[in-house]
């Protein structure tokens, strides 16, 4: 994503800033060669463009930089004048040319190819314009090998760069995708859990202890069959039922309500402010806290109380029964699962308050959405948010840096080329370029500076000063400017000082010293000064494209990310699907047929709720489904593998004692070894034969404890890193260590 972000970048700009380079030459052309230059402006002026078009696509490539070199060699046999602006010009349109090539061919024979058009095109120029004397074509064959070097060195670099913020990338993604996958199943499993505890458990609960007595048997019949639908629905994946609003926090058949607070409009209206995911966790939010003081208060009633606010709706269950210690409370399911981890997962918070002799207060408090983008529509995905492209902006900072030592490097390179160097200008030209990247690079803080911006803004102006003078103010090897060197220290600037009003002022600093150079030229003659302008033009041309360039990546930059986003949410979708489907084999396994078989018989009135039979097959069954819900749904892979263990030890009749700690298994496969090892024991094992297993974090690893008579140690095809094995009496104990 980062590599393409900025091939495109570079690639867009580049186009642009060509397009626009051809207006100068066009300028050059006419104050030149007067009407004789219409042919060579008019061509100039398609191959901007075919600049242009080429944006869409890359079939017009090739005859982007082939038009800028062959317009630059007919500007150079047109004018045939070393020293005309016309030849400065065509000078840097060759320049641009190989640079552009570089930029659009990224590929393994670039390097070699363009510099064989370079060569073939001095070539020409040294058998056509011999008069120049071959000095000034090995100047500009040094010019045009120092460029292809530095463009594939720096682009190269930047791929480098790129790449490796690639790869950290897919990492982070895959990791959190990773993260978030477990997130989402174990919230899902945590939710059925949370069903099968609020319905099912309860039902036979409650018939078992005969609290469910206070109800009519009609009642109990329908709550029965409610049960045996959501235990179907359960083992087969089908849609749950879902509350259609917030006003069914009111609805609970069986045990008085008395309801007060908000009216129904209000509470109609909460329902466009929040998600339909959070209605339905409310309404079960409240449902389990009228069961539980149906269950155990003693009340004959409990009040439901809503408020509304501008920010908040409010939910109170209170009842005047006989209260508990929290402190003292033990059996904490379906406060701690139902009531607070329910709405914990759910984004809203509930508290339950309660006192020996008072009563108990669970208060229920959701935030509302002003933008009333809540109502009944699919949670969004916490992956779409958009995040800043930090990235690209690292990007951007690397690619300015090396711009900066490259077109210094390139300076030296040239003026040890023997460039034309008047008044010796050149070296401090250079170690004023090369000052401004060392204290960039060695020393962060001056970026932060408030100065900064103005001290790199002087600098430009100053190395502008200097390369003009060293070729005379453009009256004497103007062919030898080195009119790219300001834009070293222009670049770093343009990434110190985000603010247009700081940048609008070193432009104009730069502009109004190029016409204070001008007119230095003009002493000399009136074409200096055009080259002045046009070596002005080059370089803030130049600069302008960087700053373009910064804005191309950054949106480039947020598109790749927003469609690497949509691409994770569609994967990670994908990836929930399917391990949804998988944790659907957990409740296949958990062995629900006997207690659907026995809710649906009292649901169909073939069993009587209140004999004495009855209430005891509830109790045993209420009692493994506990067990079964004991099982976190953090522990994703364990959640799914063991539940069969449990189903299969009651079937054969032994006693099966499963502990684990809050450390799951890192991989399904090690999950389901073990759950087949343990299946394979129980095989083993006579009715009444006891097993005992845990599996806790012990360091950085994890241990995997069995004790029973007839324990076996393992296969060597379970993947423990250690393994022991004990006789303790007529008990085996066996422990094995999994990384």
């Amino acid at each position: 994503m980062e590599t393409r972000s900025i091939l495109m970048a570079f690639r867009q700009g580049a186009l642009v800033f060509a397009a626009l380079w051809q207006c100068v030459v066009v300028f050059a052309a006419f104050v030149t060669l007067g009407r004789d230059g219409l042919m060579l402006a008019v061509a100039v002026a398609l191959v901007g463009v075919i600049a242009l078009l080429a944006r869409a696509g890359r079939h017009l490539d090739p005859l982007i930089s082939t038009g800028m070199a062959g317009t630059g060699l007919w500007a150079y046999l047109a004018s045939g004048d070393m020293d005309s602006a016309l030849v400065f010009a065509a000078c840097w349109q060759i320049n641009f040319a190989t640079c552009l090539g570089m930029i659009l061919l990224l590929r393994p024979y670039g390097v070699p190819l363009t510099a064989a058009f370079s060569v073939t095109l001095v070539a020409i120029l040294a058998f056509t314009l011999p008069e120049w004397g071959m000095e000034t074509f090995f100047s500009i064959l040094a010019t045009q090998l120092s460029i292809i070097i530095a463009v594939r060195l720096g682009v190269s670099r930047l791929v480098v760069i790129a790449s490796e913020a690639d790869a950290i990338e897919s990492r982070k993604s895959a990791a959190l995708r990773r993260i978030r996958l477990v997130e989402r199943v174990s919230k899902e499993l945590a939710e059925e859990s949370r069903m099968l505890h609020d319905t099912a458990i309860n039902t036979l609960g409650a018939i078992a202890d005969g609290s469910a007595d206070i109800a009519s048997h009609r009642y109990i019949q329908e709550q029965c069959r409610r049960d045996v639908t959501m235990l179907r629905a359960l083992r087969t994946r089908t849609a749950r039922a879902i509350p259609g609003g917030l006003e069914e926090v009111f609805h609970h058949p069986g045990f008085t309500i008395r309801r007060s607070g908000a009216a129904d409009d209000e509470i109609a209206h909460c329902n466009r402010l929040i998600p339909a995911s959070t209605i339905s966790a409310v309404v079960y939010v409240v449902r389990e806290a009228v069961k539980n003081s149906a269950k155990h208060s003693g009340a004959d009633h409990a009040l439901i109380q809503v408020r509304t606010s501008a920010a908040q709706l409010t939910v109170d269950i209170s009842d005047s029964g006989q209260g508990f210690d929290p402190r003292m409370h033990t059996d904490g399911r379906g406060i701690a699962e139902s009531i607070i981890g329910r709405a914990r997962d759910n984004g809203f918070h509930a508290a339950v308050d309660s006192r020996p002799g008072v009563g108990t207060l669970v208060a229920v408090t959701v935030p509302l959405d002003q933008t009333g983008t809540g109502s009944g529509h699919a949670e969004v995905s916490d992956c779409v948010k958009d995040a800043t492209w930090t990235s690209t902006v690292h990007l951007y900072e690397r690619s300015s840096e090396l711009w900066a030592i490259g077109v210094t490097a390139v300076g030296v390179i040239l003026t040890a080329a023997g460039g034309t160097n008047n008044h010796m200008a050149l070296f401090p030209m250079i170690a004023l370029m090369a000052s401004a990247c060392l204290v960039y690079h060695f020393a962060p803080g001056f970026r932060l500076h408030r100065l900064a911006g103005l001290v790199l803004a002087i600098i430009s102006a100053a190395v502008f000063v200097l390369s003009a003078a060293a070729i005379e103010f453009g009256s004497d090897g103007a062919f030898h400017w080195q009119a790219l060197a300001p834009t070293g220290p222009f670049v770093l600037l343009l990434v110190v000082t985000p603010r247009q009003s700081m940048r609008g002022l070193a432009a104009a600093l730069w502009t109004l010293t190029a016409l204070a150079t001008a007119f230095v030229g003009l002493s000399y003659s009136a074409t200096a000064a055009q080259i002045v302008l046009v070596a002005w033009a080059v370089g803030i041309g130049f600069c302008a494209l960087w700053a373009t360039l910064q804005q191309l990546l950054a949106t480039i930059g947020r598109e790749a990310a927003k469609s690497e986003r949509e691409a994770h949410e569609a994967l990670l979708h994908a990836e929930v699907e399917e391990a949804t489907q998988k944790s659907n084999q957990r409740w296949m396994d958990a062995g629900l047929e006997s207690a659907i078989r026995l809710l649906d018989e009292i649901g169909r009135l073939a069993r009587d709720p209140a004999s004495q039979l009855t209430r005891q097959v509830c109790g045993i069954e209420e009692r493994y489904l506990r067990q079964l819900i004991q099982i976190s749904p953090n522990l994703v892979n364990l959640s799914r593998a063991l539940p069969a263990t449990l189903a299969r030890a009651r079937n054969l009749g032994v006693s099966f004692f499963l502990q684990l700690g809050d450390v799951d298994i890192r991989d399904e496969e090690t999950a389901q070894s073990i759950a087949s090892y343990i299946l394979g024991l129980l095989e083993e094992l006579n009715p009444g034969d006891e097993l005992r297993v845990s599996l806790f974090p012990v360091g950085d690893a994890l241990q995997l404890t069995l004790a029973g008579e007839s324990v076996r140690s393992p296969s060597p095809d379970l993947p423990f890193t250690k393994a022991t094995n004990a006789q303790l009496g007529a008990v085996n104990l066996v422990e094995m260590t999994f990384t």
